[in-house]
């Protein structure tokens, strides 16, 4: 099969890249996936209300006519990453690139070899996009919008549809580390609150680092805990849990976890942490998680192609081969007021 293969074929290389590559990081293996044929694109959002049927007398037909459930329409252009390799002849001379050397005599082709070695490549420049699709969920639940760098002076920002009531601090007396505060009940509040909203029922919060160790030496929760005989770290984790979930403990009926995974931030030149250390993140069954993908055009043969990403190869000045991935991620919940992001310390 390899030999019938074109490596130079973009069609080729994003249609395996595609059937290939399988989500690794924990939110974004909880979005569903739309692929548009645009690069803008255009968003319906729920906006739900709670509406009841009215009481009638039994002969009377002219019952209260009911509104239908709101939607707000979100237009707006993803934004656009694209990663690329440079597969020059001293990165093929490095060990790190080993698997793509060719012995002749050997049982298989130098052609499948590198094929291989290519789709080695193109799968890890598409993990490195979906790390950045993760970083894009965590600064769109957090903070209700989408900051994309349009060029060294200008950020151009995509709102979402998070109410601003749902990511402000919490109130002072209420913070984990205060004198006198409850973490318990005031989850219980959230809890309910975003039920209230047409959220759903709350089944996972996570919690940043100074989060959840104020969270855990809070005298109210170890009390709560304590009553009822329970301790953190019980809770078993999950099979499909990637590095970094710690499943800590399961209250009013959530899974209490930390996400201890980090990103490399270009301006400050270190690693930080993905989740907010000072926040919590509370998520509804109804927030709807979905990735959208605008199209991406290639000039060179006048396509719009509709894929999560596109791969492709080219020559630079005669030497090197370059491989690049190119991808318009956009996350987008169907329904904001299912998500609470709130500092908490």
């Amino acid at each position: 099969m390899s030999g019938e293969l074109n490596l130079d074929s973009r069609y080729e290389l994003t249609k395996l890249t595609s059937e290939n590559f399988k989500p690794s990081q924990f939110l974004r293996r909880m979005c569903a996936v739309e692929l548009h044929k645009t690069k803008t694109l255009i968003l319906q959002q729920n906006k739900k209300t709670r509406l009841i049927a009215s009481y009638v007398a039994d002969d009377d037909e002219n019952g209260k006519a009911l509104a239908r459930d709101g939607f707000e329409r979100l237009v707006v252009t993803a934004p656009t990453v694209h990663p690329w390799r440079d597969l020059s002849k001293r990165d093929v001379e490095t060990a790190a690139k080993a698997d793509g050397i060719v012995t002749y005599g050997g049982q298989e082709s130098s052609e499948k070899i590198k094929f291989q070695s290519l789709m080695n490549d193109a799968l890890e420049l598409r993990q490195s996009i979906e790390r950045r699709e993760e970083q894009q969920i965590v600064e769109a639940i957090t903070t209700g919008k989408v900051d994309v760098k349009v060029d060294d002076n200008l950020m151009r920002t995509i709102n979402l549809n998070i109410p601003s009531a749902n990511l402000s601090p919490a109130a002072s007396g209420d913070k984990f580390d205060a004198n006198g505060s409850n973490p318990i009940l005031y989850l219980l509040n959230q809890k309910r609150l975003v039920a209230k909203n047409g959220g759903g029922n709350v089944g996972l919060t996570i919690m940043g680092n100074d989060a959840f160790d104020a969270f855990i030496q809070n005298d109210a929760v170890k009390e709560y805990m304590d009553k009822r005989h329970m301790m953190f770290g019980e809770i078993d984790p999950k099979d499909t849990d990637p590095e970094g979930i710690t499943r800590a403990a399961h209250i009013l009926g959530m899974d209490i976890i930390t996400y201890d995974e980090f990103f490399y931030d270009e301006k400050q030149k270190k690693d930080l942490n993905l989740i907010p250390k000072d926040s919590i993140i509370m998520i509804g069954n109804g927030a709807g998680f979905k990735m959208h993908y605008g199209a991406i055009a290639d000039g060179t043969d006048g396509t719009l192609n509709v894929c999560q990403s596109y791969v492709y190869t080219w020559i630079k000045n005669g030497k090197s081969k370059i491989l690049e991935e190119e991808s318009s991620p956009l996350f987008v919940p169907m329904n904001g007021a299912a998500i609470i992001s709130r500092k908490v310390v």
